[in-house]
């Protein structure tokens, strides 16, 4: 047990390795398969010659998309999981070879490009599910319209899930992409027809039904995978009266206290950023726990190592950490810059009501002055953060005022 937990947290991920494997298996088993298609089909050499060609070309490309792309969204946590990403991809392309053997009015597509599109990011969606797309309309020796009908829909399901957040709220974007995918059978499907045959309309109907089934199990297979996918053991460090807290509350009841009130405040603005409010949460809680063993608020590598290893807390907080207590950098995760910004709004404002209970704080100052030094100093400059995110944060905070008066 001791080294599986050593090989967690101590052994430097190998993301060069992972890389090169990934190539090597997408140049591989990408011609592999389309290979192997052409001959279940019964396609002619030069076929399985050019088919051969594309896999390789296909990718290499969409290999190099993948890793080339800024990819923001730390929920979906993809920047370094290329190998994840090729395995998906591969499924996804054995799948792509199935569907000539069946009538393209009930080609599932439209979950197919969402899980493209989630374990990846947008670019990489869209190159890889057309290209899918384009192998299954010339296997199946389909129109243009068959292509345009799915590849309008996949461009619409990424555009219109792009937003989605870590609470997934997604009743809006379900009618819009529904709806859209209706009237673009409408288009493709319909109209073109000389004779409207119920076995057609049936077919489009069926293909809605289960389209919208298994959209429902993409989500829920990226929400448990990616998204939640440390969602217990955070219910259960972030539980205030978890072991660790509740050592520091005995110890400390006036730490313990600002903790909750950063806590407060960090989640706030995490939800307003879409952060991730696990993480979030669970950096305002443990980002000093150094004191609860030896008074001692700067924590080394070798303490978060230990705190790591004895509550076994997920490798992504494990980091965040390491990052937090890292002054020699600037912070580069929103969740850090979160904290950070609300455990010293927190500090100053128990700072001034310890020394006078009574005083008038100005909280529109402070907070201003907050922000200029911090602004000052470049402490945002590696952050994916703003203009805009830097105000509703600094908004935020001001608009706490009641909350503050309550410290006292």
């Amino acid at each position: 047990m001791e080294n599986k937990t050593r090989s967690i947290y101590e052994m430097e991920p190998n993301y060069k390795q992972e890389r090169m494997l990934s190539g090597l298996l997408l140049l591989i088993f990408n011609p592999l398969i389309l290979i192997l298609s052409v001959f279940i089909y019964e396609r002619s050499y030069e076929n399985i010659i050019k088919m051969g060609l594309l896999g390789i070309l296909t990718g290499i490309i969409l290999l190099f998309v993948f890793l080339t792309s800024h990819l923001k969204d730390q929920e979906k946590d993809n920047n370094n999981n290329s190998l994840r990403f090729v395995l998906v991809y591969l499924i996804c392309l054995i799948m792509v070879c199935i569907f000539p053997l069946i009538p393209n009015l009930l080609w599932p597509f439209l979950p197919l490009t969402l899980v493209l599109f989630f374990y990846s990011d947008a670019v990489t969606g869209i190159m890889s599910s057309t290209f899918l797309l384009s192998l299954a309309v010339l296997l199946d020796g389909g129109t243009i319209t068959v292509f345009f009908l799915y590849f309008l829909s996949g461009i619409i399901t990424i555009a219109v899930f792009r937003t989605v957040t870590q609470e997934f709220k997604v009743q809006a974007q379900f009618i819009i992409l529904l709806s859209s995918y209706i009237i673009l059978h409408g288009i493709f499907s319909i109209l073109p027809m000389k004779q409207l045959y119920l076995q057609d309309l049936l077919m489009i109907v069926l293909n809605v039904f289960i389209s919208t089934i298994l959209l429902f199990f993409v989500f829920w297979v990226y929400s448990v995978t990616i998204v939640h996918k440390n969602l217990p053991k955070y219910m259960e460090m972030n539980d205030p009266e978890f072991i660790v807290m509740k050592e520091l509350k005995d110890q400390n009841k006036s730490e313990y206290y600002k903790l909750i009130h950063t806590a407060y405040l960090s989640e706030k603005l995490a939800r307003e950023l879409d952060a991730n409010l696990g993480l979030t949460r669970g950096l305002s809680y443990y980002h000093q726990l150094g004191m609860v063993r030896n008074k001692n608020m700067e924590k080394t590598t070798e303490e978060i190592l230990q705190f790591a290893k004895k509550y076994n807390i997920p490798y992504e907080l494990y980091q965040l950490l390491l990052e937090f207590h890292d002054k020699k950098k600037a912070y580069k995760s929103r969740e850090a810059i979160i904290v950070t910004l609300s455990d010293q709004v927190v500090t100053s404002i128990l700072y001034l009501f310890t020394k006078d209970k009574d005083s008038q704080v100005d909280y529109h100052q402070l907070v201003e002055v907050l922000f200029k030094k911090k602004i000052e100093n470049g402490f945002f400059l590696e952050s994916d953060l703003t203009i805009k995110e830097l105000y509703q944060m600094k908004k935020m905070l001001i608009e706490e005022k009641l909350y503050y008066d309550f410290l006292r």
